[in-house]
């Protein structure tokens, strides 16, 4: 689509379009885009707004020959200043920019093991696309598997290591969930584990966690998850109140042992600009004492026992018998995962587990798009 003519109403250039569209671009608007304002190797502004007057025109517009290129002569600047149409075209103000790692969350229930979308660690390591795959998969349900890792304790690192930098917490940047001696978590026992999300006392939970089954021979240990964002979703269509005080109300959360005293208020269910559920943090053996006014403390008490039982109905839950080369990776802000009850005394049950931010994955799937 060309450009067929350019006119300046008041502070803005009208563009119209080959189609018979007409888009309005804020002049100020076009100076602090001007592709000269940017620094050519770096790509970051280096453009004073300061120095220029707000209501700044430009003092020549023209189009090409060929409709291709808008271009503007500013006051405060010699050279011609050149934006092309189709940059023009998917930049106006109004519109978001087309980004290759926003996807529709797929809701789900009581899947069975074999629902849960599964790629091959060989084909994500070897084949761009199929990494692509994978984030993309992740994103939009929450939860993958990858299988065919070799028997290391790097081969889970390796994949982590491909998307971004892995997360560091007050358990360090990679841990080992095994039944251990003084245990600071109740991830370090051999008992039955709730559905949770992860560290929801951190400034920023971490988002996804990625979990290398290096060994499951014992009896017991199933793995449990359940969508955070469906329970979410129940709540707000059949239990508006409830969902209400889960979303507004914070509560505290609190990690410490001989080391640490980490905190953080924050509301079960956080919801983002729009509206939208952002994030689920559930971790009852972290939630520290109910401090909201006690006009609603019984009230909340309801909703919070609410969404805890509806965490306990089979329908809600998916169980996994992780084996030994599977790693499963989820999203820790919409999946709540948890285990069964495992016995060490008939063998081995050993996951190495690190992070990943959902910036580095959504900044990974960008990448891989533009290949």
């Amino acid at each position: 689509m060309q450009i067929s003519k350019a006119i300046l109403i008041d502070k803005s250039i009208v563009l119209r379009w080959t189609d018979g569209a007409e888009t309005v671009y804020p002049c100020l608007w076009l100076r602090d885009n001007d592709p000269g304002a940017f620094h050519p190797d770096t790509r970051e502004r280096i453009f004073d707004l300061l120095s220029v007057d707000s209501t700044i025109t430009p003092q020549g517009i023209s189009v090409d020959g060929e409709g291709q290129s808008l271009m503007l002569q500013w006051p405060d600047i010699e050279q011609q200043s050149v934006y092309p149409a189709l940059w023009l075209k998917e930049h106006r103000p109004g519109l978001m920019l087309k980004d290759a790692s926003l996807v529709e969350p797929v809701l789900w229930t009581a899947w069975s093991e074999t629902d849960i979308p599964r790629h091959s660690a060989s084909e994500i390591l070897t084949d761009p696309a199929s990494m692509q795959g994978f984030l993309l998969n992740t994103l939009r349900y929450g939860i993958t598997i990858v299988q065919g890792l070799e028997q290391s304790d790097a081969a889970g690192l390796d994949i982590g290591a491909r998307i971004g930098p892995m997360r560091n917490s007050n358990f360090g940047s990679v841990f080992d969930v095994i039944s251990k001696p003084d245990p600071n978590n109740l991830a370090y026992t051999s008992g039955h584990l709730p559905l949770h999300t992860d560290l929801p006392n951190q400034e920023t939970p971490p988002a996804f966690q990625f979990l290398h089954c290096i060994a499951n021979d014992a009896e017991g240990g199933e793995s449990l998850y359940c969508d955070g964002f469906h329970i979410a979703a129940e709540l707000r269509q059949h239990k508006p109140k409830t969902f209400e005080l889960l979303s507004k109300i914070p509560i505290p959360f609190r990690f410490q042992d001989d080391d640490t005293d980490i905190r953080c208020h924050r509301p079960v269910i956080a919801l983002g600009e729009n509206g939208s559920v952002s994030m689920v943090a559930w971790n009852a053996h972290l939630a520290g004492e109910f401090d909201m006014d006690e006009r609603i403390v019984d009230e909340y008490y309801e909703a919070y026992r609410t969404f805890m039982a509806m965490l306990r109905d089979p329908s809600q839950v998916v169980s996994v018998k992780l084996k030994a080369g599977e790693m499963v990776v989820f999203d820790n802000r919409r999946v709540l995962h948890g285990r069964s009850q495992f016995f060490p005394n008939t063998g081995n049950r050993h996951l190495k587990g690190y992070y990943v931010d959902r910036v580095d994955m959504e900044s990974r799937i960008r990448l891989l798009s533009n290949q």
